[in-house]
């Protein structure tokens, strides 16, 4: 049954990669001024390593055909739902992945982990490179860790510990990806990329969800909406967050 299992699997994800092409392609249409601000040739390999990377081993005790769905899954963490955590979108995923333009050879940090970025980051990098992903919860890190071992990533480092500070230690990073909403930037990840890097974080602006991409070369932000609409709520000029936990909910 295993082998029939894998070739599922294989054409699941295929059709999943399939599909998040189309829709680059259709932002390069419909929002070209959007398109222009990826770097040239990033889609092809984000959409590369979506045919190889298996989601479905990310998703335990998820239906194989759910697990290759573009939506966001929650694995099934037990019944306390303890480090209840969630595997993004992927065609959320890969707008960001094309937005951090990933080279060979590169050090990526990602800030959250349900470890299924981080395999990509891996097949983004190529075997020169490095990616290190890190959580704050001991529960969600741990599982990232066997899902990554059993996936075929054991290079991939894992760090338990509060993202907000970074990784002091392992960097620096060429490329830094956030996978959780911010409506703030702790000084620890601009201080930790170098030269020409680049992080990209979901940044809430009078809490809408957007994108921001800041690029050491011009020591300066710039927006970089997603690719799909998306409601929300704003928060009224003079509101305030006061009180509340820096991170929000999962991007």
């Amino acid at each position: 049954m295993q082998p029939f299992a894998d070739r599922e699997a294989a054409t699941l994800r295929g059709a999943l990669a399939s599909q998040i092409a189309e829709l680059f392609q259709q932002v390069a249409t419909l929002y070209p001024e959007r398109w222009e601000q990826l770097g040239d040739g990033v889609a092809g390999p984000v959409v590369a390593a979506l045919r190889k990377v298996p989601r479905h081993l990310f998703t335990p005790g998820v239906p194989l055909a759910r697990a290759y769905e573009d939506v966001v899954v929650v694995p099934n963490s037990g019944a306390s739902g303890a480090g209840l955590t969630s595997v993004s979108q992927p065609s959320m995923i890969a707008w960001m992945l094309a937005q951090l333009d990933v080279r060979p050879g590169q050090s990526v940090l990602k800030v959250g982990s349900g470890g299924y970025q981080a395999a990509l980051l891996r097949e983004l990098v190529g075997p020169d490179g490095s990616v290190t992903t890190l959580d704050i919860a001991p529960d969600v890190i741990s599982r990232a860790r066997a899902c990554l071992d059993r996936a075929g990533y054991g290079d991939v480092r894992t760090v338990c510990a509060d993202g907000e500070y970074g990784a002091p230690g392992h960097g620096p990073f060429d490329k830094i990806i956030v996978a959780v909403q911010d409506w703030d930037i702790p000084p620890a990840w601009t201080g930790q990329l170098a030269p020409g890097g680049r992080l990209v974080v979901p940044l809430l602006t009078r809490g809408c969800p957007g994108h921001g991409r800041w690029t050491t070369r011009t020591g300066t932000w710039s927006a970089a909406a997603t690719c799909q609409p998306s409601s929300c709520r704003c928060r009224a000029p003079g509101s305030t967050t006061r009180g509340r936990s820096r991170w929000t909910s999962p991007a």
